[in-house]
């Protein structure tokens, strides 16, 4: 017989980060799937809607430079709660949206806000792993974490393409975002971490770019002339 396990107050279970990483997934999906898909349907060529896309997305570039912010200011859960609002509003914001072309810049935007806010809901994610998970369980926890990356990112996008096939492009970001919120819920059963102290954000990103220097390889001279 199984039997159940009683964890610590300050540990969280690994299958948490199913739910908590979804909202990422499902707002890389939409914005990645579903949105370029309406796009197209609606008369954008694929060469702007892929524009939209690629240039929203890069919002994910920077996700090391957020993590030093998120480590050092507000507590993780507060973090979490901040980027699920963004990623909802800008959901919500996509589906009421008029999707014309002389938006391109706006629904540009608004992608790139929904990819910040989608960074901010996993950075804290994994500091939750780091903090409140046990180094025997973490193996677990990475993988239900990359369950609700992928799992999101399909729900985000086959789900997406589906309502906003069968129903509408409003609906279907609804629908989603209802679910984003949802997925939240799972945070009260894992506990907060607060911000690490006595160290400055630039100081943490001085320090993470001090190993890429060194990987860089040094200056050569020129060859002497014979």
């Amino acid at each position: 017989m199984l039997r159940a396990v009683k964890r610590e107050p300050h540990l969280s279970n690994p299958i948490s980060y199913l739910f908590l990483v979804l909202p990422y997934g499902i707002s890389n999906g939409f914005c990645s799937i579903t949105l370029p898909f309406v796009l197209v349907r609606g008369g954008f060529s694929v060469a702007a809607a892929a524009s939209v896309v690629a240039l929203g997305l890069s919002a994910n570039l920077w996700r090391f430079a957020g993590a030093p912010v998120v480590d050092l200011t507000l507590t993780l859960r507060r973090w979490f709660w901040l980027g699920l609002a963004a990623s909802i509003a800008t959901l919500l914001g996509l589906g009421l949206m008029p999707l014309q072309r002389e938006n391109v810049v706006l629904l540009t935007v608004v992608v790139f806000i929904a990819q910040i806010g989608a960074n901010l809901v996993i950075l804290p994610s994994g500091g939750f792993i780091a903090h409140t998970v046990p180094e025997e369980e973490k193996g677990r926890a990475g993988g239900w974490y990359q369950a609700g990356n992928l799992g999101g990112t399909g729900i985000g996008g086959g789900a997406g393409v589906w309502m906003a096939s069968h129903v509408s492009f409003f609906a279907a970001s609804a629908v989603l975002a209802g679910l984003m919120l949802l997925c939240g819920l799972a945070l009260r059963f894992v506990p907060d971490v607060k911000p690490f102290t006595g160290e400055s954000v630039r100081h943490r990103l001085r320090a993470m770019g001090a190993p890429v220097v060194d990987l860089l390889p040094p200056p050569r001279g020129l060859p002497p002339r014979v």
